[in-house]
């Protein structure tokens, strides 16, 4: 039997700011040279936007009242996109979480939102070059690039069709 979850904005759970910030500092922000409190900030940041029904949006997954995963919709600009160029991520699953296909749950509810809010086309990167998960979902790869210091791949899915 499929584990429920249940998916919720960050505005439904504002205390879940610290565990976000935990998360993504451990995973990213301490290699790329970011303070916990940066984290903190951006997540704070978020927070205002989301019960603002503004961007970025930060969407969580929750197995009870615990946090166990979470994704971003945002707008902030990466490589030489164009300003307003939408982006996924950060997506991260707790461990103990990982294999009960939340990520897919997470970045489905993401798109659906991103529709809302009138996106034609969401890009993300990873450092799985095969695109994963992702390219499951479909996702195409655009292209190769360095982003602080670490190769990825940046993919794009258009939203528009289906």
């Amino acid at each position: 039997m499929t584990k429920q979850f249940t998916i919720a904005t960050l505005a439904d759970y504002p205390a879940a700011v610290p565990v976000l910030a935990r998360w993504c500092y451990d995973e990213w922000g301490r290699a790329d040279g970011f303070t916990l409190q940066h984290e903190l900030d951006r997540f704070e940041r978020a927070l205002c936007a989301t019960r603002a029904n503004a961007l970025p949006l930060v969407l969580i997954a929750l197995d009870g009242d615990a946090v166990v995963a979470c994704v971003q919709l945002k707008t902030e600009p990466v490589f030489d996109f164009p300003e307003n160029t939408c982006w996924l991520g950060p997506l991260y699953v707790a461990a103990a979480y990982r294999g009960n296909h939340l990520a897919e749950h997470l970045i489905d509810a993401l798109v659906h939102r991103a529709r809302q809010y009138g996106v034609t086309q969401l890009h993300l990167q990873t450092e799985v070059f095969t695109g994963g998960l992702y390219a499951r979902l479909g996702w195409k790869p655009m292209f190769r690039a360095v982003n602080h210091g670490v190769d990825v791949l940046v993919m794009r899915r258009d939203l528009l069709a289906g």
